[in-house]
């Protein structure tokens, strides 16, 4: 798999996984699943997630506004790599979301119970997320500098 073709797999994955989480969030709050307070917590514990992401992704695009795409299409990257990236982003987002709907919708865990397992995915994934995104979005002179 190239470079670019991964970038754009997580990509988008990780733009509809946050639409999904806020929209998850509003939803549940409608129905009841979360009050007030809990629904302005879980917004302030979902921001610092979006911005990892969205900031690595954005500062990308800036950085590479001159470049052409035929470059990077020919780039590949190992296997171990595809693994890595798409195992720790997608459990990221999968385990957020199944917190959160056990929360809302079957009243499985308390929000103290929610919080602490947010801080605990934050904590063991959130590091190696930024990691893995900002080299995944990394300025392609920026990457052949290293």
């Amino acid at each position: 798999m190239t470079l670019a073709t991964l970038r754009n797999k997580i990509s988008r994955f990780v733009f509809v996984s946050n639409l999904i989480l806020y929209v998850l969030v509003f939803v549940f709050y409608a129905m009841s699943g979360f009050d007030e307070d809990e629904l302005l917590t879980l917004i302030a514990l979902l921001t610092p997630l979006t911005a990892i992401y969205l900031g690595s992704m954005i500062k990308f695009v800036v950085e590479n506004r001159f470049r052409l795409e035929n470059t990077e299409h020919a780039v590949k990257v190992s296997k171990s790599y595809i693994s890595l990236t798409t195992a720790i982003i997608y459990s990221h987002f999968i385990i957020l979301i199944l917190a959160i709907s056990a929360k809302a919708l079957f009243n499985y865990i308390n929000f103290n119970d929610l919080k602490i397992i947010f801080t605990a995915v934050e904590g063991l994934f959130g590091t190696y997320s930024g990691l893995i995104s900002t080299s995944l979005f990394r300025a392609e002179g920026n990457e052949q500098a290293n």
